[in-house]
C-alpha cells in the first residue's frame, strides 16, 4: 500500500510539505525544509511509514548530506539516473502532446472528426435528394454499374474537389461507410423530426387547427395526410405538413385510432397553453355556412315531379340539338341466376318486379331521386347541426356580418374552445366602441387590429385565433398528395411508409433550415459505439 501523502503517479507533483516541525528519527533528528532546494525529486511523507518506497525509504537524517551516503548516494545510483531520465522525457512528451495517451486520444479524436465529416457530407447529399424529389438509390449499385444512383453519384461528383467526400467513398472501412439503407432512413427520420420539432415550437400557447385527408398511393395503400393550421407570431395564417399515416382500414374506428398517434405532438407542446381546433369548416365562414344551408334547401325543393320534368325536358332538348339518339332502348342486364344455396328452399311469397313504362319514369326512380337523396345524406353527415352552429358562430366575428360580435351567437365557439364566457363578454364590451370607426372587412383584420392589445384582451384574441384556424377545405392536404405522387411513383413503389412520410416532410417544408450538425449529434447519441 502506498501512503496517501506522497505522489503516486507521474501526474502528481512531489510531496514536499512545509511544516513547522518534521517527525524525528531514532537520534532525535528530523528532516530539514532547506533540503528541498535543488532536489525537486525529493518526496517526503508526513507520517512515519515503512516500505513507502521501493526499498524502504530513508530517515537517517544524521547522514542525509554525508558524501557517498544519504541523498548523494541516491543521486548517483543507477535507479535514480534512469528514473530521472524517464521522467524528464515524460515531461517533454507532455509538453509536446506526444505521450502514448495523447497519441491514442488524438487518434480517436481524429477518427471521430472524420466520421462526423463523412456523416455531414452524406446527410447534406441525402437532404439535397429529398428536397429535389430525387431517388437516393439506383437500379444497379454494383461495382461494375455505370450509374450507382443519385446519392452515390452526387458524392462521386463532389469527391472530385472535396477530399472529405472522397473519403466517404474510398477511405471508409467496410462496416463504416454510412451508406446503408438503414442509416439513410435514420438520417431522413432525424431531419424530418427536426422540422416537426420546429413546427411544434410554433404551437406553444397558440390555437391550432388539425386537417386530415386521405388518398391512395401508387401501391394502393391509403395514406392519411396530417396538416396543421395556425396563426404565427406575425399574425399570419400558416399551414404545415406533419406527415402521412398509413390506413389499413378506412372506417371511423381506424381513423380515430390513427389520429390518436398525433398525441405525440401534444407531448412536444404540452405547456397547457395550446388548444386544438378539431374541425374542417371556414376561411369565410359566413359565406360557407350560407352556401351549405342554401344547397340543402335547394336540393329538397328539387326532389319533386315538376323539377324532374323540367330537367328531363332540358335533357331531351339538348340531345335533339346535338343529334343524340333519344329513342334508344335501355340496355337490359343479364338476369342473375339463383344461388345454388337456395336450390332446396321453398318460395312462399315473392315481390313482383316493377317494369317502368317509359325511360322518363326509369330515370326518375332509379337515378334522379337516389342521387339527390345521396347528396343530402352526405351533406347532413359532414355538416351536422353542431358544426353548422360553430360555423354560424364564427361568422359573427366577421365585421361584415350584421350580428358582428354578438355574444349569444359566439356561444358555440366559446364552448368549443373552452373559454370563459364572462371574460369574453367583458372584453367584447370594451372592443366594440374601440373599433367602431375602424374599417375592417375580415376576421383576420380584426385579429391584426387587436395585435398590439393582446395583453388587454387575451380571451378575445384566443377566440378570434380559433376562428381563423378553421379551414374551409383541405388544400394543404391536397398539395401533399401531389408531392406524394411525385415521390412514390411506379419506379419507387416499394419504399416504406415511414420513409415516404419523412421524404414528404423534407420536400414540402423547404422553408425550414436543417442543422446538419444537430442531425449528426442525434445520430451519434443513438450509436455511441
Amino acid at each position: 500500500m502506498y501512503p496517501a501523502d506522497v505522489s503516486q503517479t507521474t501526474q502528481d507533483s512531489p510531496a514536499q510539505p512545509h511544516l513547522a516541525a518534521y517527525p524525528t528519527g531514532k537520534e532525535n533528528r528530523s528532516f530539514q525544509e532547506k533540503w528541498y532546494v535543488d532536489r525537486p525529486w525529493l518526496d517526503t511523507p508526513t507520517r512515519i511509514q515503512r516500505d513507502s518506497f521501493t526499498v524502504g525509504g530513508f530517515n537517517n537524517w544524521k547522514r542525509a548530506l554525508a558524501r557517498d551516503r544519504g541523498f548523494d548516494r541516491h543521486v548517483k545510483s543507477q535507479t535514480h539516473i534512469i528514473s530521472s531520465a524517464n521522467f524528464f522525457e515524460y515531461q517533454s512528451r507532455q509538453k509536446s502532446n506526444t505521450t502514448v495517451i495523447h497519441v491514442l486520444e488524438k487518434s480517436r479524436a481524429d477518427q471521430i472528426r472524420n466520421n462526423r465529416n463523412k456523416l455531414i457530407n452524406i446527410s447534406s447529399a441525402i437532404l439535397l435528394c429529398a428536397k429535389q424529389l430525387l431517388a437516393l438509390h439506383g437500379h444497379d449499385e454494383s461495382i461494375d454499374s455505370h450509374n450507382h444512383g443519385n446519392l452515390i453519384e452526387i458524392l462521386k461528383w463532389s469527391a472530385q474537389t472535396d477530399p472529405l467526400a472522397k473519403a466517404v467513398l474510398k477511405e471508409s472501412a467496410g462496416n463504416a461507410t454510412y451508406l446503408s439503407h438503414q442509416i439513410q432512413d435514420e438520417l431522413l427520420h432525424i431531419m424530418a423530426n427536426q422540422i416537426r420539432d420546429s413546427i411544434a415550437e410554433k404551437l406553444h400557447g397558440n390555437v391550432y387547427g388539425l386537417l386530415a385527408d386521405e388518398a391512395t398511393d401508387v401501391s394502393h395503400n391509403k395514406q392519411l395526410s396530417i396538416c396543421l393550421r395556425l396563426v404565427d407570431d406575425q399574425y399570419e395564417i400558416k399551414e404545415f405538413f406533419l406527415g402521412f399515416i398509413r390506413l389499413y382500414l378506412f372506417d371511423a374506428d381506424t381513423l380515430a385510432k390513427e389520429i390518436t398517434v398525433l398525441q405525440e405532438l401534444q407531448d412536444l407542446i404540452d405547456d397547457g397553453g395550446g388548444r386544438a381546433v378539431d374541425a374542417r369548416v371556414c376561411t369565410d365562414l359566413d359565406s360557407a355556412q350560407n352556401l351549405i344551408t342554401t344547397i340543402s334547401e335547394r336540393l329538397k325543393l328539387m326532389r319533386d315531379e315538376n323539377s324532374f320534368k323540367d330537367l328531363f325536358h332540358r335533357a331531351i332538348t339538348f340531345g335533339n340539338e346535338n343529334d343524340v339518339n333519344m329513342n334508344g332502348s335501355i340496355r337490359m342486364r343479364r338476369q342473375k341466376t339463383i344461388s345454388t344455396r337456395f336450390k332446396n328452399c321453398v318460395v312462399t311469397s315473392s315481390v313482383g318486379h316493377r317494369d317502368y313504362n317509359t325511360s322518363e319514369e326509369n330515370f326518375r326512380v332509379t337515378m334522379y331521386f337516389p342521387t339527390i337523396d345521396s347528396i343530402l345524406i352526405e351533406l347532413n353527415e359532414r355538416f351536422s347541426c353542431h358544426n353548422l352552429q360553430i360555423a354560424n358562430s364564427i361568422s359573427s366575428l366577421s365585421p361584415m356580418n350584421e350580428k358582428f360580435l354578438d355574444t349569444e351567437m359566439l356561444q358555440p365557439l366559446i364552448d368549443h374552445l373552452r373559454l370563459e364566457k364572462n371574460m369574453i363578454i367583458n372584453e367584447i364590451s370594451v372592443i366594440k366602441p374601440m373599433i367602431k370607426n375602424t374599417k375592417l372587412s375580415t376576421t383576420l383584420d380584426l385579429l391584426i387590429e387587436l395585435k398590439s392589445m393582446k395583453q388587454a384582451f387575451p380571451s378575445a384574441v384566443v377566440l378570434i385565433k380559433g376562428a381563423v384556424t378553421f379551414p374551409v377545405s383541405s388544400v394543404a392536404c391536397e398539395r401533399s398528395f401531389s408531392k406524394m405522387k411525385l415521390i412514390k411513383n411506379y419506379a419507387r413503389n416499394s419504399m416504406s411508409d415511414e420513409r415516404l412520410s419523412d421524404l414528404s416532410v423534407l420536400a414540402i417544408e423547404k422553408e425550414f433550415e436543417i442543422d446538419i450538425e444537430k442531425v449528426v449529434d442525434v445520430f451519434a447519441k443513438k450509436h455511441k459505439k
